[in-house]
C-alpha cells in the first residue's frame, strides 16, 4: 500500500457514514472491518485518520478494536516523556518505557 493510500480509502467511507447519519453500532462495525482490511494491506498512517475522527465515539471504538488508540500524550513536566496510554485513562500517566507520573482520573 502506498504512503497514506489507506487514508484515501478510509476517510471517504467514514465521511459518508457520518453524512448519512448511520447508527453508531453499524458505523463501528463497518469501520472496524475496513480498518482491519487496510491494516492487512500495510496501512501505516492509521493514527492520522483516527485523529480526524477523535470526536466520533463509534469510529474511535472501531480503531480501538484494531489496536489503534487515541493517545493521551500528556507530557511529564520534568523528564519530557509523553503518556502513551489512551486518552481519558484513569490514574497515573505512563510512557510505556517505565516512566510514570501522577495523573488525575479522566486524564
Amino acid at each position: 500500500m502506498g504512503w497514506a493510500s489507506g487514508d484515501e480509502v478510509f476517510e471517504p467511507v467514514a465521511n459518508k457514514l457520518i453524512e448519512l447519519e448511520v447508527p453508531a453500532e453499524l458505523k463501528r462495525q463497518v469501520c472496524s472491518v475496513l480498518i482491519e482490511a487496510l491494516q492487512n494491506r500495510g496501512w501505516d498512517t492509521e493514527s492520522e485518520s483516527l485523529g480526524m475522527y477523535q470526536d466520533d465515539p463509534a469510529i474511535i471504538a472501531a480503531f480501538r478494536e484494531n489496536d489503534i488508540l487515541l493517545g493521551c500524550w500528556d507530557r511529564e513536566p520534568e523528564g519530557g516523556w509523553n503518556c502513551e496510554l489512551e486518552r481519558g485513562h484513569a490514574g497515573d500517566h505512563d510512557d510505556s518505557c517505565g516512566h510514570t507520573w501522577p495523573g488525575t482520573d479522566g486524564d
